[in-house]
């Protein structure tokens, strides 16, 4: 933990492991878990794997979509580790629908085939591809290094507006251009009742899985933007009785920084005023040091295990066989060395050192 950010401890931030890990895919996907959207899941699967398990059928069924001059080569190959990669799976499945069904046909495998010639499983594999296309859009936007709690709350909150405005507008499907396209070809077989109801609780589930950080909404809005109107000097300090700080020296901080028209200015104006570059650099620690205390905590929470997991490999090969001498904090040292971005200063160092002279 003290590879990640040395400002934080158990005892500074409740639940941190639990705020540190809260972006993980199996969190993602579980959310549009429902049986008969399972069941159309298990299905994909089952004839993505017949395909190509098997190098036979895999060259015969691409020789089959050259011939039909399709937009596609092949079919994406599913994978349990990475769950959302099944989102590319189903959209290319339910664009070579047509070529598959012949391919299952010409293999006799009616087992298989009672599932493409059904239009409730092809309008429930459409809205499938469509919405984990959504959450793989937002899978990409939290993975990363350098990714802080308040912008990976942010996109969640994004998520969660677009699943309303999605749920108001599915019979319309303007949001759902697979499902759209399936419509036109089966138009009274589209379940968007039950299709807005997923959606719903999708939504729903957003809620629940982070209400634990919720409270602390209020508190990230204000790291990424003190001087907002809804930044109350008498609501933000409650927050941050979470991360230990002093109430009523931070009420006297707040309202000191909010009047602070240089600080004001530099976070307006300045083209390097990020949230980091603003607590970190323009505000001084000794006029508000409570509140930076707190920010900065904020800051060095990151939400995602980057860090971490690049840490084991680097471990695995530093602490070897024929290393295993090394002290604790020379192993903290080599490790911390490893896993940081930032560039040595050679030549600055080689500058201040003292060259042997000569005899």
């Amino acid at each position: 933990m003290r590879l990640i950010g040395h400002l934080i401890t158990d005892s500074d931030f409740p639940n941190f492991h639990a705020y540190h890990c809260i972006i993980h895919q199996q969190t993602l996907c579980s959310n549009i878990q429902h049986e008969e959207l399972d069941l159309v899941k298990k299905a994909v699967v089952k004839i993505v794997n017949f395909v190509r398990a098997n190098a036979f059928n895999h060259r015969q069924f691409r020789a089959l979509l050259s011939e039909y001059e399709s937009n596609y080569t092949n079919l994406i190959l599913h994978t349990d580790v990475r769950w959302l990669s099944r989102g590319k799976v189903l959209t290319r499945m339910n664009n070579v629908i047509e070529e598959l069904k012949v391919f299952l046909r010409e293999k006799c495998k009616d087992d298989l085939l009672v599932h493409p010639e059904s239009p409730v499983f092809l309008c429930r594999l459409a809205f499938l591809a469509d919405i984990t296309h959504h959450l793989n859009t937002l899978n990409l936007k939290l993975q990363g290094r350098h990714k802080m709690l308040p912008t990976l709350m942010n996109e969640i909150d994004v998520l969660k507006a677009k699943l309303g405005l999605f749920a108001g507008q599915l019979r319309h499907f303007m949001h759902f251009p697979e499902l759209s396209k399936t419509a036109e070809i089966h138009p009274n077989v589209v379940q968007a009742e039950k299709f807005e109801s997923y959606v719903e609780n999708l939504k729903s589930d957003f809620s629940t899985r982070f209400k634990d950080i919720r409270p602390l909404n209020s508190l990230f809005r204000f790291v990424e933007n003190p001087f907002a109107s809804e930044s109350d000097p008498v609501d933000i300090p409650s927050s941050m009785k979470l991360l230990v700080g002093d109430e009523a020296a931070l009420q006297l901080e707040i309202i000191n920084l909010q009047h602070n028209n240089a600080l004001k200015s530099m976070h307006k104006d300045s083209p390097e005023s990020t949230p980091t570059n603003f607590w970190m650099k323009y505000v001084d620690v000794n006029d508000f040091p409570e509140m930076s205390k707190c920010c900065k905590k904020i800051l060095t929470c990151l939400g995602v295990l980057t860090f971490c997991e690049a840490g084991f490999p680097a471990l695995t090969n530093i602490k070897s066989k024929k290393r295993n001498a090394l002290t604790d904090q020379h192993l903290e040292d080599l490790l911390r060395a490893a896993v940081t971005q930032c560039e040595p200063e050679i030549k600055q160092v080689a500058a201040a050192l003292q060259s042997q002279p000569s005899h």
